[in-house]
């Protein structure tokens, strides 16, 4: 675990900038397999998406994206050595993107749930 070693404030914003970006990267796979089906379920009319399609969700979705995949960097085994050897497997890299694809509908279904709660 990451968190247990001490780095530079520079490592440390390497490690947060990378966990942020595959983060996005697995939560834009997500969003890529969600128009698809969106599309598939309106018939492929334009205004049928556009009517369920919501870009606030959207741009909510990606950030929680990225925080789903800063946290999965600083928790995620196989980054221990970094300070003294930056190199990434890509069983990590996948780790990370796959916490952006899974943390981030886990985090919205969070928020949504804490929104429905306070409001009802």
């Amino acid at each position: 675990m990451v968190l247990t070693q001490s780095m530079h404030l520079e490592q440390w914003l390497q490690l947060a900038l990378m966990g942020g970006i595959f983060g996005l990267l697995g939560q834009l796979i997500r969003t890529a397999m969600g128009m698809r089906k969106l599309s598939r379920s309106s018939g492929g009319l334009k205004t049928a998406m556009a009517d369920q399609f919501s870009q606030s969700q959207l741009l909510i979705s990606l950030m929680l994206g990225i925080l789903a995949g800063i946290v999965a960097t600083f928790t995620v085994p196989g980054l221990e050595g970094f300070a003294e050897n930056p190199v990434v497997s890509p069983t990590v890299i996948l780790t990370i993107m796959s916490a952006g694809y899974a943390g981030g509908d886990f985090l919205e279904g969070i928020v949504k749930s804490q929104f429905r709660t306070g409001a009802g």
